[in-house]
């Protein structure tokens, strides 16, 4: 991943700092570009290892970038692919499909509420709540689970799962 950056007006008329980002492709060396075919870009920006670059700037460029030029293929190419990543992957994935706000996220993140990872179900219910998106009872029982598995010390740093069960039992 390699960062620069450069001044642009914004609408204000004021200059602002910004970060210039692009992902270099797994194994092509190359880097993605808008011409880049939006799932390969994907794959690039989410990397091939925990050491490779992921901040908000980035997150927020797949999620309005990336995601958005997404085809109904690429999408059910991603909810084939995603319970199989890793950790770090499933949870940058997780988070840019919330951030994206795209319906066609909405199931790969009630997927990910049953992920292997408790991070990625966490930030899946995070999101889930913070898009307010109706929940029923169907997630009840994961909500709870997840919860149970945050130490009782921490939960209260856990608000938004405890909003999204609170929402779901009373739509049961």
């Amino acid at each position: 991943m390699r960062m620069g950056g450069f001044r642009r007006k914004v609408p204000d008329g004021s200059a602002a700092w910004c970060t210039q980002v692009s992902a270099t492709l797994p194994g092509r060396g190359t880097p993605a570009s808008m011409d880049t075919p939006p799932f390969d870009a994907l794959l690039g920006y989410l990397g091939q290892s925990e050491d490779h670059n992921w901040t908000q700037y980035i997150c927020e460029h797949v999620a309005k970038g990336v995601l958005r030029r997404f085809e109904a293929h690429d999408w059910q190419r991603l909810q084939k692919m995603i319970a199989a990543q890793p950790a770090f992957w499933q949870q940058r994935c997780t988070d840019a499909l919330g951030e994206c706000m795209r319906p066609e996220a909405l199931p790969l993140l009630f997927s990910q509420l049953h992920s292997s990872d408790d991070d990625s179900r966490i930030l899946a219910a995070y999101h889930l709540q913070w898009m307010e998106v109706p929940v029923g009872p169907e997630v009840v029982d994961v909500l709870r689970e997840i919860l149970s598995r945050i130490p009782a010390a921490e939960r209260a740093e856990y608000q938004e799962i405890t909003q999204l069960l609170e929402r779901a039992l009373a739509a049961g």
